[in-house]
């Protein structure tokens, strides 16, 4: 009798002689990213940082040069402060979350008076990153300075299909934004893979941070764990393709859309583009290219991996069609996957 596929064998036979090492790194516990917030940015938030770490560093930026420069200031952080604090307007300082995240939104490179969709927001990391990108579309080059009102009107809808998860990323923009930006946003909560029923053409950039099976969190809960089963990727594999393809038909022509997840899984990652490429008319453009394409960017690029500034740590390696972070190879960061298309 043919013996069932565990969680173990599965990725053991996906990544062989790697999977020891790469499944090590994912059951140590998350570093953070901290998120200076630009709304409450000051002298103060930069030394309650440096409190709470118990060690003084400068906060940065993951990349100098357009279009990876995101506006936040960042900082590495080993445990978080609770509660996170906030300034007199019950804004919080920072936003934690892993720095492999960042990538998606840098290749979609939000510009200001475009129209964007981030059609699965929640719980609206990547969706805060995209509006600095829109509001604070330049850095000063010091590490802070007087926040600039920003001036731009925003054109920005943030989508989640399910309800609860719309009311999470509505408190984290609560959390987060002043009541003037979030009035600004679109918030709905539709069916992605319907969307193109509604709208068609619309959008300049759309990022789509699909769900997925998530592998990190099931490693790290024994309920998850042992109700994983081989069907779920292949499952949330179609629900990805149908997602794609609504969001392909919504793009402006000459638009871009960054399909991305947090799957280890090449059969929700690499073979979900392969099988959109079928379907649509697309065009996939390597982020390695666009990388190296950066005016004034001087980091050393292979045919395989991209050398970014980060406690000089290779972050990631090109697949096939996109791009991966894995944590066993990039200082604990990730896992995640994108892909750049355009239409």
């Amino acid at each position: 009798m043919k013996q069932k596929p565990t969680f173990e064998s599965e990725y053991q036979k996906i990544f062989q002689d790697r999977w020891t090492e790469l499944k090590k790194a994912l059951l140590k516990p998350k570093k953070h990213f901290l998120r200076l917030n630009q709304f409450t940015l000051n002298q103060f938030a930069i030394d309650q940082l440096a409190v709470e770490s118990k060690k003084s560093f400068p906060p940065f930026n993951l990349f100098s040069s357009s279009p990876f420069e995101i506006a936040s200031f960042t900082g590495w952080i080993d445990s978080l402060p609770d509660p996170l604090p906030v300034n007199s307007n019950n804004l919080q300082y920072f936003y934690p979350m892993d720095a492999a995240s960042l990538f998606p939104v840098c290749a979609l490179n939000p510009q200001p008076n475009e129209n964007i969709l981030d059609l699965c927001a929640a719980p609206g990391g990547k969706s805060l990153l995209i509006l600095e990108k829109l509001l604070f579309p330049k850095k000063n080059s010091t590490f802070f300075n007087t926040l600039n009102t920003p001036s731009k009107e925003l054109s920005l809808t943030l989508n989640d299909r399910s309800k609860i998860r719309t009311q999470k990323l509505l408190n984290v923009l609560k959390n987060y934004l002043p009541p003037e930006i979030i009035s600004q946003i679109r918030i709905t909560s539709y069916a992605g893979e319907r969307w193109y029923q509604v709208e068609k053409n619309t959008y300049d950039k759309i990022l789509l941070d699909a769900p997925c099976s998530s592998e990190r969190h099931v490693l790290h809960s024994a309920e998850h764990l042992k109700k994983w089963s081989p069907s779920r990727p292949k499952r949330l594999s179609h629900e990805q393709l149908a997602l794609l393809c609504s969001a392909f038909e919504v793009l402006k022509p000459g638009g871009r859309l960054v399909y991305s997840t947090c799957s280890l899984n090449p059969l929700e990652n690499d073979l979900v583009i392969e099988r959109f490429l079928k379907k649509r008319p697309a065009k996939i453009i390597l982020f390695e290219n666009i990388y190296s394409s950066v005016e004034g960017n001087h980091s050393e690029t292979t045919s395989n991996s991209l050398t970014a500034k980060v406690s000089s740590v290779v972050m990631g390696t090109s697949t096939h069609y996109g791009w991966q972070i894995l944590p066993d190879v990039c200082d604990g960061w990730g896992p995640i996957y994108f892909c750049v298309i355009e239409k």
